[in-house]
């Protein structure tokens, strides 16, 4: 259970992290 919530967390955080990028990246633009 608390291992795949924290898988979970991992993945939301990596996709974030894509999103942010991209967001800034866009942004510089």
């Amino acid at each position: 259970m608390l291992s795949a919530l924290l898988e979970t967390i991992g993945t939301l955080g990596i996709l974030i992290s894509i999103a942010v990028k991209l967001g800034v990246a866009l942004r510089a633009r």
